[in-house]
């Protein structure tokens, strides 16, 4: 489907419990225009199982996925340029009513191009036995046919990672994540990969440890039941990307404070003496200026903004 048509009078806060009025998108397609007076334009998306959408949009500053009561789900989107691009993955909530809504300046040109795909989580359940002290006696709890909840308690009142001493110079960190069904991902590991996390026997309990220097500093996401795309191995590596977020019980975090947790990374900072903190990244800057730069690969054979 590719044609042209003019933007929707339709605002977030106007919208219909059943969003009657936006156009329903089919399971791809390609549409474009310019926007009215409005700036928006609204899409009906449908119910899917589990699944990933993949989307490129031009001209769109602002771009959120609502539920079927128009509360925000995510935003795809925040104060983007007019003439920018941006090609995004993420998955619709499992069998739920949504839309996506784009905004942009009136008059200017729009496009929205689209691909979605049910699907299922990439088998990756690894088993590991931990390190770790205190995962080796949950494993042992585990076996015994106990329960979890304990030490979860315990994770959601000291916060996540979970550190623990090894030598002088060196700790443990250990990433968590509960209750994933297939796979769980670290994008930003100390490893510099996309990390799978092991689960712990048959409990809820996902983790991966690493032992790393005492002054560590480093930004991550965690990213649970990863979908299975297929396509070239870019594409493939690049599905994290639909459910990558912050880490749920770490309450430091870098990005967009006010955003949802698919904006922002979860911080871990072994040494609060120094500047990287994430007291220090609210700062506002006192110097220096912002210049966007395209960038040309030849082994790519691609473009992007910088």
């Amino acid at each position: 489907m590719k044609r042209a048509w003019s933007g929707l009078v339709l605002g977030i806060g106007a919208l219909p419990a059943v969003a009657a009025t936006c156009e329903h998108a089919s399971l791809q397609g390609e549409v474009q225009g310019k926007f009215d007076a409005s700036g928006e334009v609204c899409f009906l998306l449908p119910e899917l199982t589990e699944n990933y959408v993949s989307v490129t949009l031009n001209g769109v500053t602002d771009a959120r996925l609502l539920d079927g009561k128009n509360r925000r789900i995510r935003t795809l989107v925040e104060n983007g340029p007019v003439d920018g691009e941006h090609t995004l993955l993420f998955a619709l909530p499992v069998k739920q009513s949504t839309s996506l809504v784009l905004h942009g300046e009136a008059g200017k040109p729009w496009r929205f191009q689209w691909r979605m795909k049910e699907t299922y989580a990439l088998p990756r359940v690894q088993m590991l036995e931990p390190e770790s002290p205190t995962l080796q006696a949950l494993a042992k709890t585990v076996a015994a046919g106990g329960s979890t909840d304990a030490f979860w308690q315990a994770q959601a009142l000291q916060g996540t990672p979970m550190v623990e001493p090894v030598d002088a110079t060196h700790k443990r960190v250990t990433f968590l994540w509960r209750g994933a069904r297939e796979n769980v991902f670290l994008s930003g590991s100390p490893a510099g990969e996309h990390d799978p996390l092991f689960r712990l026997g048959n409990s809820d309990v996902w983790f991966r440890s690493y032992v790393v220097p005492a002054d560590t500093v480093m930004q991550y996401k965690l990213a649970p039941d990863v979908p299975f795309i297929g396509g070239s191995p870019r594409d493939r590596r690049r599905s994290i990307l639909v459910n990558a977020q912050a880490d749920p019980l770490n309450p430091d975090s870098f990005g967009e404070q006010k955003g949802d947790r698919w904006r922002r990374s979860s911080l871990l900072d072994l040494s609060p003496a120094r500047y990287c903190s994430a007291q220090a990244a609210a700062r506002p800057l006192t110097q220096g200026t912002l210049s966007r730069q395209t960038f040309t690969s030849t082994l790519l054979g691609n473009a992007r903004d910088v």
